[in-house]
């Protein structure tokens, strides 16, 4: 268990981390790399 004094700091990182992650995925990342094979076969796989 958490102790109470943890629960601010860590609601206040998840929110940086949130903020991180919406700005890479407005710049294109976010996926992973598949060989162009499975791409074809599999579109939306690098980024589900």
């Amino acid at each position: 268990m958490l102790p109470v004094s943890a629960i601010d700091p860590l609601k206040e990182y998840r929110k940086k981390v949130r903020a991180i992650h919406s700005r890479d995925l407005e710049r294109g990342f976010g996926g992973v790399y598949l060989p162009p094979s499975l791409v074809r076969e599999y579109p939306n796989t690098p980024s589900d």
